[in-house]
Order: structure tokens, then C-alpha cells, then sequence
């Protein structure tokens, strides 16, 4: 495509149309023809005044009979008042008049609309019509004037321009959808005066040809769909193009995926063979030692990670399962067989807090088998995190590079060039959405050989969205919760309601008395605190409201990613009201009389990591029992104690995140309670939502819920404004069949060419920009 170029530069040549163009994200040929309508009007009919009907829109041909401007009295401005008629256009039948209305409170405006509406002037006019004092209205109509050098040269033209459907584009009271639109067509227009060649195809023609819409059509040229998108000659030719471009988003997604993945199958990788049938095996010891028994679906995802090992190609694999399902566990599985082989293996944790407990927690169980020793006679159990000691942090360093097989339970420190582990045969990144593609990519140069990669998740991803962004990794799902986990029962409590929300409250004080632990989430610091756009988050004092303002360790909830970017507007949402923080919450519970005697504490991501450790061990501990923190506790906090979780403003969070926070309480066997405290009107969607993690303890299908009921919004306003995702019309649900047949016909083109696609260009490129438009997306905060 032409970059930012002298097509470009025409179209930017006013600097305030620049300006708001670049708000859009409009920079480039490209920005502006895949700045894509979200939808279509339907077309306008033609007729006669006379056929005209009160509230339904039509387009006629008329003569102005008198233009006037009158001064409003109520306010300052004038109305101006232009009279037509079409009798000398109305072949047959009755002849009609009608009146245009305008407003407007710049004299200037008033004054050109009085000389461009002359007395005479022959009009073409596009509007919905009203009745005032018995007399046919249109308020503010398009008005096109006809003859040489105005709006059009003939009348047929200015009908054809004004009946035909209008793409809408999302934009500002600043800059309109008809701007918008104007500057596209610019391009459009140029593009066109090059020949199509100016456009080239990225889906091979051989594909193009065999896919078909509901219709049967097959998907148009690229250069064929932007003008049927941007310049529609009718609604189904509108749909045909944004179904050819929906194909290649698919379509550039799977290949772009499969290509990665077939490029990492080439690589070699430390085969670490499974010996767990010998009972001196360290993975046999740990599965005899351990309390309980592995559920049937972590014996299942075992075994395929077991067998993955085993090749000396590196294992490429994202494992999905629920909070509380045993994940940890079979990572550590994993990780003894590497060490049974003789090689390394790191476990990379999203915090340091995390880091720490994973670390207390796989260590004990390596001493229950007499630790896991090297020749030195040290514990192999190591721990990698910034916070450590500089002799303690050289130490591990020199041991993890000596090749001496080991676990490293790590922060972000294994990303650091210092952190070398020449024997390094598996990589475990948990949570996977906290760190990028490159940050994973970096793991691979610690080593002599490609190391195997497990990523894992808790939070619910659809099928097809993990298709679509993780098409690269085999995909394992941990079903099942452990033996002696009960489900949570969940309640929405409207704020409003003082009796519920005390009986909560005593509720908490029961379970506390009882020896248990309750959290109480807000997602906000203080009062001075915004929950950033486009997701929840914690935001520290003074900061905007803002897609990037939420902490690090508080991102956006995973579902956010996957909004369904369908074609439908959006409705202008009322303003909602301040969000509970920390701060206001301590305080209001320090004085309840509910919580006379108890100790709180709070936790937010702007406490240091001693801080965090000390809450988090008095928590605990039951020296405060009671914490009031940000989504900081997210993530891997496992305390078995705690039953309760609050959440305030819970109708302001993504169902995932709430989904993810709900885990958080009842792991020791306890019964959990799950409090969603919302302020959400009970006939808005926010309300819907919570209803649907009331009913249900699935992730999967909160997942799917929470894209198909919040549909346009989030990730719409941030892909049309120069977002982090290089997809803009494919739809993760919606689109599944889609998905499925584009990865089916990307396998064949990758097959056919033997992985080389050096000649074609395009569609290289493509898969690159896919490539980093993934990266970005998936590590936004």
C-alpha cells in the first residue's frame, strides 16, 4: 500500500482535517481505507412531495419558491425558511410543497445557506419529513443544488448520490461521519485514477475464488471490496465487502499463526524422555507423596505435556484451566521430568508475590523427597526475583549457568541478560497475557537449544479467540476442579439495599469469628482514582481516565481482548456515578460496628513488595482477616483460609476478571462466597452480565456471555482510533465457521509452497504487520 505519501499528503493538507484524522488513526492509505463503517443506511426511495410520509425518509427533485432568515426570539440565531415545490417535476399526479428548515446560531452559516438557496435555484433534497401548522417539514435535509459547478450537474446525479446507502462511521460532534467519509472517498478516488493495480490482493487468488459468502458469491478483489464498503452501490454489496475483508483478517491470523509455529517445529530442543513408570523417578515420587489424587483431566493434560517432552523439537503448548484447577501441580510435573533428564527448567511468575508463593510452595514439596540435589549438595529449588540480595542474586545466577539441572521459580528477572541457563530444556510462563511475545521469544537465546514452552492461564478464552491469537500453540483445557473443592455460591447485591448489604456484612463478621478470611475488592486506589477506559483496573491517585493508566499489576481482564467487534452502533451511555476505592472503603468499614475488634488491612499495587509480603502473611495469618485491596490479588493468591470475596462496583468489571477474583476464595475446602456489589440499573446489561456469573461457575461459557452481551464498545473505540489490534471486522464468535475454514485454507497455501512464501509479497507483509499488531494487543495494560 501507499504510505504517508503525496496521496496522503493532499488529503492531510488542511492541518485541522489532519489533526482529526490522526486522532482516528488515519496516517496512511491503509489507516484510511480499513478505517472501517460499523454500518450501512438502507437506501433512500425517490418520489414526489406528495408521496412523502411523516417519519419515513425520501429523496425529490424540487424548485425553491422562497428562502428567508428569521432571528429567533427565545435565543440568539436565526431559523431559516426555504419553501419548494416539484410541480414542473412530477410527470403526472398532484404536485406537492414542503418546507426546509434550518437552524443555526452563526450568521455566516445563515448567509451562505441564503445564497446557496436562492429564490429559483433548482434543489434535489434528502430528508425525513414532519408536520408543522399543516404544512409538510423537512428539518435540516441534504440539499443539493443542480447546474454547472454546484453540489451536482444534473439531477441525476445528486439522486443517485443522496438514495444511495451511506456508510457511518464512528466519530467526533468535531468531526462527522460525512467527513470522514469525505476523505476516505478522496483516497478512494485516487487510488482508482492509478488502476487497481494500486490495491494488491494478500489472499491468493486460488483461495479468493473458492470461498463463498451465504449467498454464494465469491469474496472480492481487495481493491473491488474497499469501494463496495466505502462506496456502496446497495446494502448487499456493502456486506459482500466486509465479508471479503472479514476472510482476510481470518485468514492473514492463521496462516500468520501456523507459519510461527511450523517455523519453531524446525528448531531442536532437549529431549527429556518420560521415566515416571520408575519409581525412583523424581516425577514418581511427587505423584506417590502428594495427598490427594491427580482429577482425570490433569492426568490427561500430563501426559500430552509428558509426551511433547519427549521430542526434540520444542513443545509449543498454552494450557487453559480454571482458577483453583490444579495448574501448578502440573507444571511441577512437568519441570521433574526435566530434571529427571538431567536439564533445567524456570517457572516465570507475572509478581513477585506470586513468584515467592510458588517458590514456598514447590520447594516443600521437593523436601518431602529429600530435596532435589546438585553435586554441590544445594537445593535446586531456585528462586529469581529483583528483589533479592546481590550475593544471593550472583549465587543463583552462577548456579543456574553452571547447567546444573534445577527449577528456577522467576520474575521478570529471567528476561534479564545476566539470567543464563545453558541446559535450559522448559520455559513456563504463567499467566501468559502478562508477558509479551518478545519477552517469551527471549527465553529461547538462554539456552543451547530451544527450550519447550508452556504458557497458562486462568482467565477464559473462547475456542475460537484462542484460535485466533494463540493458533500457534497446541491447546490443552484443564477441566475439573480438584477433590474437595466446593462451588462458590455467588449473590449480586444491589447497593442500594441497606438489609442485604448488613446482611452481608454480619455474614463476613460470622465467617471471620469462624477462623476464615474475607477479601473486599475496589477498583480504585483513592477517591481520586478513575477506572481506566476499555476495562477495569486500579489506578493510582490523579490518574485519567484512560486505557493506560491501570497499573501493571492490575490489567484489563482477558474477555476485554475479545469484545465482538459486530457492526452495530453503539448506544451513549448515561454518566456513571464515582467508583468505590480503598482508600473510602477501609475507612467506612474501620467504623462499622460489624468489624469492632477486627484488624484490616489494605493492599493496593502501589504498596512495595516488603509490604505486599507482610499483608499478605498477616492475612494469612488471621492478624488482620480481613483485607481491602485492588484486583492486585488477582492472580495466583492462595490463601486456603479465605471463604468471603466482596467486590465493589462489581458492574464495572469485565465477568472474567470478576471470574478470576471469585477464585480467590474457598481453596482449602472450605464453602466461598462470592459478593458482586453493584450500583447497575436491573434492566441494564451491566445487570444482565452479573446475572450470568450468578448462574454459572463455567469460564468458557462466561466467556462467550460477556462477548455476546457487551458486543460493540471497548475494543471498537480502541482499533478505530489506532488500537492494538490488527483486527478490526473478525468476530471470535460470531465468526467461528469463518475462523475454522480460513486456518483449513492457510494450511493448504503453507503446505503447497513448503512453508516459503518469499513470492508473494503481500501477504508477507501482512502476516508481519498481523504479527506485531498481536504483540501489542496482547500485552496492553
Amino acid at each position: 500500500m501507499i504510505g504517508l505519501d503525496s496521496l496522503m499528503s493532499s488529503v492531510m493538507s488542511n492541518s485541522r482535517r489532519a489533526s482529526s484524522l490522526k486522532r482516528f488513526g488515519i496516517l496512511t492509505v491503509e489507516d484510511a481505507l480499513t478505517y472501517y463503517p460499523f454500518r450501512v443506511t438502507d437506501p433512500v426511495p425517490r418520489g414526489g412531495l406528495r408521496q412523502a410520509k411523516v417519519g419515513e425518509s425520501i429523496a425529490f427533485r424540487a424548485r425553491i419558491a422562497q428562502s428567508r432568515a428569521i432571528p429567533l426570539r427565545a435565543r440568539s440565531g436565526s431559523r431559516l425558511e426555504v419553501t419548494v415545490e416539484d410541480s414542473e417535476f412530477t410527470e403526472s399526479g398532484p404536485s406537492g410543497v414542503a418546507q426546509l428548515v434550518f437552524f443555526s446560531h452563526k450568521r455566516n452559516y445563515v448567509t451562505w445557506m441564503l445564497s446557496k438557496l436562492g429564490e429559483g435555484e433548482e434543489v434535489v433534497v434528502c430528508g425525513t419529513p414532519t408536520i408543522f401548522n399543516n404544512t409538510l417539514q423537512f428539518t435540516h435535509p441534504d440539499v443539493l443544488v443542480i447546474g454547472a459547478g454546484r453540489d451536482a450537474d444534473t439531477a441525476e446525479q445528486a439522486l443517485e448520490k443522496v438514495t444511495k446507502p451511506l456508510p457511518v462511521y464512528h466519530a467526533t460532534a468535531r468531526f462527522s461521519s460525512e467527513r470522514i467519509h469525505e476523505s476516505i472517498l478522496e483516497v478512494l478516488s485516487a487510488l482508482e485514477e492509478q488502476g487497481e493495480g494500486s490495491i494488491a490482493d494478500i489472499v491468493p487468488e486460488s483461495v479468493r475464488e473458492s470461498v463463498t459468502d451465504d449467498d454464494g458469491h465469491i469474496l472480492m478483489t481487495r481493491f473491488d471490496a474497499f469501494r463496495a464498503i466505502h462506496r456502496p452501490d446497495s446494502v448487499a454489496q456493502f456486506h459482500r465487502g466486509i465479508h471479503t475483508m472479514r476472510y482476510e483478517e481470518a485468514f492473514v491470523s492463521q496462516i500468520s499463526l501456523l507459519q510461527t509455529r511450523r517455523n519453531a517445529q524446525k528448531t531442536e530442543a532437549f529431549p527429556c524422555p518420560d521415566v515416571s513408570a520408575q519409581p525412583s523417578s523424581l516425577q514418581s515420587r511427587m505423584l506417590a507423596s502428594l495427598p490427594f489424587e491427580l482429577t482425570q483431566g490433569q492426568e490427561s493434560v500430563v501426559s500430552q505435556i509428558s509426551q511433547d517432552l519427549a521430542e526434540d523439537h520444542p513443545m509449543q503448548r498454552l494450557l487453559q484451566g480454571e482458577v483453583g484447577s490444579g495448574k501448578t501441580i502440573v507444571a511441577l510435573l512437568a519441570m521433574l521430568q526435566v530434571v529427571d533428564a538431567g536439564y533445567q527448567a524456570v517457572l516465570v511468575a507475572p509478581t513477585q508475590v506470586l513468584a515467592e508463593q510458588h517458590y514456598r510452595k514447590i520447594s516443600e514439596q521437593c523436601e518431602q523427597l529429600g530435596g532435589i540435589l546438585g553435586t554441590d549438595g544445594a537445593p535446586h529449588v531456585l528462586l529469581l526475583t529483583g528483589a533479592l540480595k546481590l550475593v544471593e542474586r550472583r549465587r543463583t545466577l552462577a548456579l543456574v549457568a553452571s547447567g546444573e539441572p534445577c527449577i528456577v521459580i522467576a520474575t521478570h528477572s529471567a528476561f534479564s541478560k545476566s539470567f543464563q541457563a545453558p541446559r535450559l530444556a522448559l520455559a513456563i510462563i504463567d499467566e501468559q497475557h502478562r508477558f509479551g511475545v518478545e519477552q517469551r521469544d527471549a527465553l529461547t537465546s538462554k539456552s543451547e537449544r530451544t527450550p519447550h514452552l508452556l504458557v497458562m492461564t486462568a482467565t477464559p478464552i473462547p475456542r475460537t479467540a484462542a484460535m485466533t491469537w494463540f493458533g500457534d500453540l497446541e491447546i490443552s483445557e484443564l477441566k475439573g476442579l480438584p477433590g474437595g473443592r466446593k462451588p462458590i455460591s455467588t449473590f449480586v447485591i444491589p447497593e442500594m439495599d441497606s438489609k442485604l448489604m448488613a446482611t452481608m456484612l454480619w455474614h463476613l463478621r460470622k465467617r471471620i469469628d469462624a477462623g476464615e478470611r474475607a477479601y473486599v475488592v475496589c477498583p480504585a486506589i483513592d477517591e481520586a482514582s478513575e477506572l481506566g477506559a476499555g476495562g477495569s483496573g486500579e489506578l493510582s491517585a490523579g490518574s485519567k481516565a484512560s486505557p493506560k493508566a491501570a497499573t501493571a499489576e492490575s490489567d484489563a481482564d482477558y474477555v476485554d481482548l475479545f469484545v465482538d467487534d459486530s457492526l452495530d452502533d453503539s448506544e451513549t451511555s448515561e454518566p456513571k456515578p464515582p467508583l468505590h476505592s480503598v482508600q473510602e472503603i477501609f475507612g467506612r468499614f474501620s467504623g462499622l460496628p460489624q468489624f469492632e475488634g477486627i484488624s484490616i488491612a489494605t493492599l493496593t499495587g502501589r504498596d512495595d513488595e516488603a509490604t505486599k509480603n507482610r499483608v499478605m502473611k498477616e492475612f494469612a495469618d488471621g492478624t488482620t482477616p480481613l483485607l481491602v485491596s485492588t484486583t492486585v490479588i488477582e492472580v495466583g493468591v492462595d490463601v486456603s483460609t479465605a471463604s468471603c470475596m466482596v467486590i465493589f462496583d462489581a458492574d464495572r468489571f469485565g465477568l472474567s476478571q470478576l471470574h478470576q477474583l471469585r477464585g480467590r476464595v474457598g481453596r482449602g475446602g472450605t464453602q466461598g462466597w462470592a459478593f458482586l456489589v453493584s450500583r447497575a440499573d436491573p434492566d441494564s446489561v451491566a445487570a444482565e452480565r452479573l446475572e450470568v456469573i450468578r448462574t454459572s461457575t463455567d469460564g468458557a461459557t462466561i466467556a462467550e456471555a460477556d462477548i455476546e452481551l457487551r458486543g460493540v464498545g471497548d475494543v471498537l473505540g480502541d482499533a478505530q482510533s489506532g488500537g492494538k489490534s490488527s483486527l478490526k471486522l473478525l468476530r471470535v464468535v460470531k465468526d467461528a465457521g469463518l475462523i475454522t475454514r480460513a486456518r483449513s485454507d492457510a494450511a493448504k497455501v503453507l503446505e503447497a509452497a513448503d512453508g516459503d512464501l518469499s513470492d508473494q509479497p503481500q501477504l508477507g507483509g501482512a502476516i508481519l504487520d498481523f504479527m506485531r499488531g498481536k504483540e501489542k494487543f496482547l500485552t496492553r495494560t
